[in-house]
């Protein structure tokens, strides 16, 4: 399964509920299965805790499989 970035909202739509700062998880693939990432780089910022993979990025959960150019 591919998964393809959500569509813009309709003009007047309104946003998304983000009263507060907190990030919550996307659903992706099944649940307490690792996930495997393929990518052609990944820079890891380990002070920051950040690992941003880029080109051809393959992130597969289970059943489920995304594709991007890039993903962090």
């Amino acid at each position: 399964t591919k998964l393809n970035p959500p569509s813009p909202a309709p003009s007047g739509a309104a946003p998304a509920a983000a009263a507060d700062d907190k990030k919550s998880p996307l659903a992706f693939g099944d649940p307490g299965q690792p996930i495997d990432v393929s990518s052609s780089r990944l820079d890891i910022d380990d002070s920051k805790k950040i690992a941003v993979f880029t080109g051809e990025v393959v992130a597969v959960q289970g059943s489920a499989t995304m594709t991007t150019p890039e993903m962090t």
